[in-house]
């Protein structure tokens, strides 16, 4: 779980940095990140059920997740240096693939939803190989 946790920490950062949330509504980034985690396990169980409807509002709430605090953020842009606009990049690029994942689950598709998964899984995967290691706070359970 914590491995899960912290894995999906790293993919969804940028995630967090794509939309605005009034400060009286931010989420712990750990509290996002597990809310991610439940996300993502509720759309692959919508994938096996045949789950339309679920499979929409799961990536939806991947792609519309809230952002961190203003000071997480700017922690994450500081540590990521020139390497930001990569890790943006990468966010805008696992955004996207949630969002086609959402609408070809509303075409009930299930071939194109499978295939925007795996790009969602991908794009998620080569986040956190690529940024993690900078990212991870030593004494972080994630």
């Amino acid at each position: 779980m914590k491995n899960r946790i912290r894995w999906l920490l790293v993919l969804l950062l940028p995630l967090l940095m794509a939309g605005q949330v009034p400060a009286s509504e931010e989420m712990s980034l750990q509290a996002i990140m597990q809310k991610l985690g439940q996300d993502m396990n509720r759309l692959n169980e919508a994938i096996f059920a045949d789950d339309y409807a679920a499979m929409e509002r799961s990536a939806a709430a991947i792609a519309d997740h809230p952002r961190p605090p203003a000071e997480e953020r700017a922690r994450i842009l500081g540590k990521l240096g020139e390497d930001a606009p990569r890790f943006r990049a990468a966010d805008h690029n696992v955004h996207e693939a949630a969002r086609a994942l959402g609408d070809a689950a509303s075409q009930q598709e299930m071939l194109q939803v499978l295939q925007f998964y795996h790009q969602l899984m991908q794009g998620c995967v080569a986040c956190h190989t690529e940024f993690r290691p900078r990212l991870s706070q030593p004494g972080d359970s994630r």
